[in-house]
């Protein structure tokens, strides 16, 4: 079994650009998260070369994606935090793992 976790974080400066971003609430727009590797940085990508590229993140909202492989079969479930919430990764993998595994073994 093969298990893999993709975190998808918010912005600092793109949520700063939104219309009073101090008082958003609910599950961020699927617009709002890029791809990020913890402690590393956003993934962009420039003439299809990944770069990781340093910046400020958003405390508040995010995603956890979990990818479950085994014995030929793929299950994938994902974990949203909201803009009221801080994000905590240990949280949302353990929601995104629950989710994964229960597809798994339906």
């Amino acid at each position: 079994m093969k298990v893999t976790f993709f975190y998808g974080r918010v912005k600092l400066s793109e949520v700063k650009k939104l219309k009073n971003y101090k008082d958003l609430k609910g599950t961020p727009d699927h617009t709002l998260i890029n791809a990020y590797v913890k402690g590393n940085g956003f993934l962009s990508f420039n003439n299809q070369t990944p770069v990781l590229k340093k910046e400020e993140v958003y405390n508040k909202g995010g995603a956890v994606t979990c990818v479950i492989e085994d014995n030929g079969k793929r299950v994938i479930a994902t974990a949203y935090c909201s803009f009221s919430d801080n994000f905590n990764y240990k949280r949302g993998r353990d929601i995104a793992l629950g989710r994964a595994l229960k597809r798994l073994y339906l």
